[in-house]
Formats: C-alpha cells, structure tokens, sequence
C-alpha cells in the first residue's frame, strides 16, 4: 500500500475516532421545551399538583412514542385546570421527562381519563422499557424553574410514595 493511501487512512480512521467520542460525550445531552413560568391569581402559597415522569424508551420505537407525545402535547390547549407543562429528551439517549402543573387533582384525574393521554398511553407502551412518575403537591411559588430543579425532585426518594397514598 502507498505511505500517502496509508496516511489518508490513519488520519480517517482518527477522525471518526474523535467523532464517536464527541457523539458519546453527547449520551447525556437533553433539548426541552421551557418550564411554565406560573402567574398565579391568588397567593403565593396556593397549592397545585406537581407531575413528573421520567421514562426509557426502546430506541427502535422511539418514533411512535414520539408521535404520541407530540398529540398529547397539542391536547394539553384545551384541558381544563392545566397551570403548565414541558417536555424533555435527550437527543442520542433513550431518556425523556415531562412536566406538568394542575389545579388539583380532579383536574389531573380527567386528563388521564380522557381520550388523547388514554390512545397515547396504549400504543406508546410497547416503546417503553420503563416510566415512572411523581405527584407533589407544593405552593405554585416552589414549582421548579429549571429542568435541573425538576430532576433533582425526580430523584429525590424523600418524595416517594406508595401508590395508595
């Protein structure tokens, strides 16, 4: 082999190296749209529901799940008693979040009842390899500002609760 096809090759076989290192250092990178920034008409200590869910998707079924999110995202306009919400992903992982923020409970209660998230729920499932969620009722002043504010609640086991209560 000629030395000059041999270093055109070194220096292609070292590019897609610093390439795949630069797509692994990515793994945990996360595009999301904005937290609601909450105007409420009462006083700061007025309580809302807090919902957090955090899921793992098969990658080879991401496109419906995505799908499904972006219908149940365009229903959320019209449901009543809803103070906010956001969506997150990361962009070469498996990982995706959301963020919602209701009057109360019975206005969470007809959301998850209704037809869009029920649909959704159902041919999204075989996309996912694990959900979970978290429901905290807090003052609208203490709702997150920031994703990394919302994760930290995620993770926080102090919150956890057994499905009956």
């Amino acid at each position: 082999m000629p030395r000059s096809t041999l270093v055109k090759l070194l220096r292609t076989v070292m590019a897609l190296g610093g390439l795949a290192a630069a797509l692994t250092g990515l793994q945990g990178c996360a595009i999301s749209t904005p937290i609601p920034r909450l105007a409420s008409d009462g006083p700061g200590d007025q309580q809302v529901l807090l919902v957090l869910t955090t899921g793992v998707l098969h990658q080879d079924r991401r496109a419906e799940f995505d799908r499904q999110t972006r219908l149940v995202a365009n229903s959320l306009r019209t449901q009543q008693g809803l103070m906010g919400h956001a969506i997150r992903r990361e962009v070469f992982g498996p990982r995706v979040w959301t963020l919602t923020v209701w009057q109360d409970d019975q206005a969470l209660n007809e959301f998850t009842r209704g037809q869009a998230h029920r649909q959704a729920v159902a041919a999204s499932m075989p996309a996912l390899l694990d959900m979970r969620s978290r429901r905290i009722q807090m003052a609208v002043v203490s709702v997150p500002q920031s994703w990394d504010a919302a994760l930290a609640l995620m993770a926080d086991e102090s919150l956890s609760k057994a499905y009956w209560q």
